[in-house]
């Protein structure tokens, strides 16, 4: 009788403090679902009563293909505290702590920061572990500023404001690329083509022996256009500005993602590789 108090006693915390473990399944847009129609899955499991490991799945082509070595693990260490590790090929890639307040039977507000001191995420939550993202979600750059201010329903995200890390105004309601139910699709070229055709190499990059990926993310409209590039991987000045002509070059060139069959805005990240 003593261990079945004990263990009810348990489950009960559990489900106070809003983790659980098991497999958890989401859709393409983020909202919890079945097995047969999800686009990632969760599985929770435990070693201890404050000690998590979350790994994650995506399906591909009807197979789960998991993300191989790398996982996360939660300490529970009080009833506000997680600390949150993130793995990959068994080494410390990054560590943040979680703090979190219990608003009701079914909702959370959390608070995600580095070094106890830059918040970097904070919002509301349907549950701890997994997340279920539900209301405002607000990201933040590390100098302080505002990223994004997200409204979020059952986990999908339903709309979004977007900042510049230097604090002007980006361009808002764009989802990323495995948001859309359609990814945005070059309309008369392949990605390669379109290198193969407009990449020059810069003749000083080849003199100096300069080479390397440079990867740009920009935003394709509802229009096919393309806005708001930016490098999110530099190698040299003399290759990043010609990774983002070419880039450029594919103005109204794309055929927009959609969600819901509906055109929305995506974000997309465009390689370019400069091989001597």
């Amino acid at each position: 009788m003593r261990k079945l108090f004990i263990l009810l006693l348990c489950l009960k915390s559990l489900f106070l403090i809003g983790q659980q473990t098991g497999t958890f399944y989401f859709s393409i847009h983020g909202e919890p679902c079945n097995t047969n129609v999800a686009k990632t899955k969760y599985d929770i499991s435990s070693s201890s009563p404050k000690l998590y490991t979350e790994k994650t799945s995506t399906r591909i082509d009807s197979v789960w293909e998991p993300a191989t070595n790398y996982y996360r693990t939660y300490l529970f260490e009080n009833d506000s505290d997680i600390i949150i590790t993130t793995y990959n090929n068994s080494k410390i890639t990054g560590t943040i702590k979680r703090v979190y307040k219990k608003l009701n039977d079914t909702r959370f507000s959390f608070s995600d920061s580095e070094n106890d001191s830059i918040i970097l995420t904070k919002g509301t939550t349907l549950s701890l572990l997994p997340m279920k993202y539900d209301g405002e979600i607000d990201d933040f750059y590390k100098n302080g500023n505002k990223r994004s201010e997200a409204i979020y329903k059952n986990n999908r995200l339903i709309s979004n404001l977007r900042w510049k890390e230097n604090g002007e105004k980006d361009i808002s309601n764009v989802f990323n690329q495995e948001e859309a139910e359609i990814e945005p699709q070059l309309s008369e070229s392949t990605l390669n083509e379109i290198i193969k055709k407009e990449l020059k190499y810069p003749d000083e990059a080849i003199t100096q022996h300069i080479k390397g990926r440079v990867v740009i993310q920009m935003v394709v409209m509802e229009d096919g256009s393309v806005e708001g590039l930016r490098i999110i991987n530099a190698v040299h000045p003399l290759l990043d500005n010609e990774a983002i002509r070419v880039v450029r070059s594919t103005d109204k060139k794309w055929i927009p993602g959609k969600i819901d069959n509906t055109p929305v805005r995506v974000a997309v990240n465009f390689p370019i590789n400069f091989i001597l």
